[in-house]
């Protein structure tokens, strides 16, 4: 297999040269110097005399990184680079001066990495094509580990990790713990699945171990601990154990209905046209968001007919409703059949607007008001407007509201947020965007440190996404950790969820801060 995807790699590679020939200068569109690049693309670049051509990719660690490099004109040296672009973490030096040059690297940290391609001396100049494929890791023999064991393990070559194989539980979630047991090393995991995907891929130097929860469900599946940049030997706990108290819940928080019958909507059978289905129960909402109201639920193992999408909040789908009605669902639970080629894109109502601005309260039973504040960079705390105010008599409702967007200083910002979710009822989840800024050429990486408390009836079900806004984490509340950015790579997020609780309501604070580098 990994032949093939090296004959194909060259057969892309030869195409863009060929390119290059017939359409002298192209390659400056095509592959700037600091461009980037993913598993699976080519693309074609020019090295300029003493000047090294740059191409960042992301990766996981315990991913194999293969790349290809065919010179025209000159001959290539490849390296492998960290995010800093200071330690080469692979190399060709290309001794025998050949046109085609392959370098492979497992991936030790999660991450941005880049491809350095340069001439063997400092005169060379000329155009390349580059292929980045993701090779077959070889792993070791596994050993098994059962739900409900604890195992000690050690690893001491970044070459050979220690492999752990085990079946999920088929009626309940799972939650797996790596710790360390060595100071100063820090676990860095994978989870594959049995087809050999990446499930999960983990590890920062500020963490001494983490854990996270696997759904129910009868998979085999394979845990991968390696060494990573550790000197040495290191020593680890892997323990597996059944998630007691908490609920399997699914992504977009659906409600059922209650009381032993059936009220879920949705077809049995496919129909015919573009439709869409589901393996758990899902919100049907008013529009394409989170904060739209809940018109119905679809079914597990449903279908419902498509009809148009929108991709303002990620990709929702609209859907006809048994009642002749419609309403959205989200892209990210639901999975699509039929003719969907020749889908619309259409727009959602927005959410309801009264006639005036009033500040966002929530009115608890006994009359108890609150209000969420955040505040700001400099201690000036600001109250979000909302354009109505959520009252709902003896039910714990939080009001909707916009997304927060920010921006926090690597070296030494600091933001601190504050806001509110409920359950059933009310706003349910919460978002703040943030961009890292501070880097300069002197310094092009560094750490912020997020930090999430919970307080309030119902904290135990709020959940955490650091990683990916489009679902509902697994993270429970509180939590924190130190995450890596770089110049090109500074964006992320907070999601915070509350997926349980009778008439729940939660106060969140989100803090924010710059930890250098």
């Amino acid at each position: 297999m990994r032949n093939i995807h090296k004959l194909a790699s060259s057969l892309i590679i030869l195409g863009l040269i060929a390119a290059l020939i017939v359409l002298p200068g192209t390659s400056e569109t095509q592959a700037q110097d600091g461009g980037t690049i993913s598993f699976g693309e080519s693309v074609a670049g020019s090295v300029a005399a003493g000047i090294p051509s740059d191409f960042s990719f992301e990766a996981n660690a315990g991913d194999v990184a293969e790349v290809t490099v065919l010179g025209f004109g000159f001959a290539p040296r490849v390296q492998i680079l960290d995010g800093t672009r200071t330690q080469v973490l692979a190399e060709n030096a290309n001794t025998n001066a050949e046109t085609t040059v392959e370098v492979s690297y497992t991936i030790e940290a999660t991450g941005t990495h880049f491809i350095r391609v340069q001439g063997l001396t400092p005169s060379d100049a000329g155009n390349f094509g580059l292929s980045l494929n993701q090779g077959e890791r070889e792993l070791p023999p596994g050993t098994p580990i059962a739900v409900g064991e604890t195992l000690e393990g050690s690893v001491d070559d970044p070459e050979i990790p220690a492999v752990y194989d085990f079946t999920t539980d088929p009626d309940g979630l799972v939650n797996i713990s790596v710790r360390s047991l060595t100071g100063g090393y820090n676990p860095i995991v994978t989870l594959y699945s049995e087809e050999g995907d990446t499930i999960i891929a983990g590890g920062n130097p500020r963490l001494l171990g983490f854990s996270f929860l696997l759904a129910s469900g009868e998979e085999n599946l394979k845990l991968v601990v390696d060494l990573g940049t550790y000197e040495g030997t290191a020593n680890f706990e892997v323990e597996l154990a059944p998630a007691i108290g908490i609920e399997p819940i699914a992504t977009e928080q659906p409600t059922d209905g209650g009381g032993g019958v059936d009220t879920t909507l949705g077809l049995t059978s496919p129909p015919s046209g573009c439709y869409v289905t589901t393996n758990q129960n899902v919100n049907i909402r008013s529009g394409g968001s989170t904060e739209h109201g809940i018109v119905g639920v679809f079914g597990a193992d449903k279908y419902l007919s498509v009809t148009g999408y929108n991709d303002t909040n990620d990709r929702w789908y609209q859907v006809s409703l048994p009642d002749g009605g419609s309403g959205w669902v989200a892209g990210f639970v639901v999975t699509t059949g039929g003719p969907c080629d020749g889908l619309s894109e259409v727009s959602f109502p927005p959410l309801g607007q009264a006639t005036s601005t009033s500040t966002p309260t929530v009115t608890l039973e006994g009359g108890v008001t609150a209000t969420p504040s955040a505040t700001l960079e400099g201690g000036v705390t600001a109250t979000p407007t909302a354009t109505y105010t959520a009252t709902t008599e003896g039910v714990a409702t939080a009001p909707p509201d916009g997304e927060i967007n920010t921006q926090i200083d690597y070296r030494d910002g600091l933001q601190t947020f504050s806001g509110q979710i409920s359950y059933p009822n009310g706003d349910t989840t919460d978002y703040i965007n943030y961009t890292v800024i501070g880097f300069d050429s002197a310094n092009p990486s560094g750490y912020v440190n997020i930090s999430v408390s919970c307080s309030g009836p119902g904290a135990e079900f709020a959940r955490i996404n650091f990683q990916n806004r489009g679902s509902v984490g697994e993270t429970t509340c509180p939590h924190s950790l130190s995450k890596f950015f770089t110049n090109e790579s500074n964006l992320g997020w907070v999601r915070i969820d509350l997926v349980g609780g009778d008439n729940a309501l939660v106060n969140w604070t989100v803090t924010l801060t710059g930890e250098g580098n």
